[in-house]
């Protein structure tokens, strides 16, 4: 068994923009992950359905599997993957990434989408294929009115109030079926019915990758170029004034 496969996905229609925005997502994993197997593929695929198609066609193959979504940067070789695995050292874990808790504006537990790992060792067994998708996956359609279990989660948070450190079912709380489902919902749900608790990275996991918020709707932000640019560069932006200024901090001193 191999220890890890990467699967890239693109969550934005297609264009001259995204599609090389999306190569250069996939040069960099397999630059800063040579010993991994990448897979790949351009197709729109919002809801991740292609991408767990591919996981389950090789789940039992590798230990861990990363899904990244077009944008992501990996900073330093293997870094991101060996701090996942002290992370989650001797725990019994199904996936880690950043867990969002955006129950306060009507949505249940997700993952966001940009970069999660997913430990194929304990979910492979549990993944099954329904209406020709993967459940739990991350998204799939037509499951939308499942009940969702109550949950615990940390006082503490990463940033702001919507970032818990982890997540974990609460047995005593009455089934919720007045919240949303999102990307990961049924994934965390299903885990919590096996005694998972999900962990959000830490802030060293943080620290070796970026990922800029890009809009969905407006492939002309600043954003785009910006992350555009980098990729061609290494630079990040440097005028202090720049929208996405903040990120220069993180990006100056990566060694290429």
């Amino acid at each position: 068994m191999k220890k890890l496969a990467i699967f890239v996905n693109n969550p934005y229609q297609r264009n001259e923009q995204t599609d090389r925005l999306f190569n250069y997502t996939v040069e960099n994993a397999i630059k800063m992950y040579p010993d991994a197997d990448v897979f790949y593929d351009k197709q729109e695929d919002y809801r991740q359905q292609k991408t767990w198609n591919l996981i389950y066609n090789v789940r039992h193959e590798y230990e861990t599997a990363c899904v990244v979504s077009t944008g992501n940067v990996f900073l330093k070789p293997n870094q991101t993957y060996d701090l996942v695995m002290e992370q989650t050292n001797l725990k019994f874990w199904w996936a880690i990434g950043h867990v969002i808790d955006r129950t306060h504006q009507g949505w249940y537990l997700r993952l966001f989408n940009s970069c999660y790992f997913i430990n194929l060792k304990e979910i492979a067994d549990d993944l099954v294929i329904k209406d020709n998708q993967v459940y739990p996956g991350y998204r799939p359609s037509n499951m939308e009115d499942l009940p969702l279990n109550g949950f615990l989660r940390s006082d503490d948070n990463h940033h702001d109030d919507y970032t818990p450190w982890w997540v974990k079912c609460n047995p005593d709380a009455e089934p919720i079926t007045d919240l949303k489902q999102h990307g990961g919902s049924l994934l965390i749900n299903e885990g919590f019915k096996n005694n998972v608790q999900f962990e959000s990275f830490n802030q060293a996991v943080r620290d070796s990758k970026e990922y800029l918020y890009m809009e969905y709707d407006d492939f002309n932000d600043q954003t785009w170029k910006d992350l555009d640019h980098y990729f061609q560069t290494g630079q990040g932006p440097t005028d202090e004034d720049a929208p996405n200024y903040w990120w220069y901090d993180r990006v100056k001193n990566i060694q290429k």
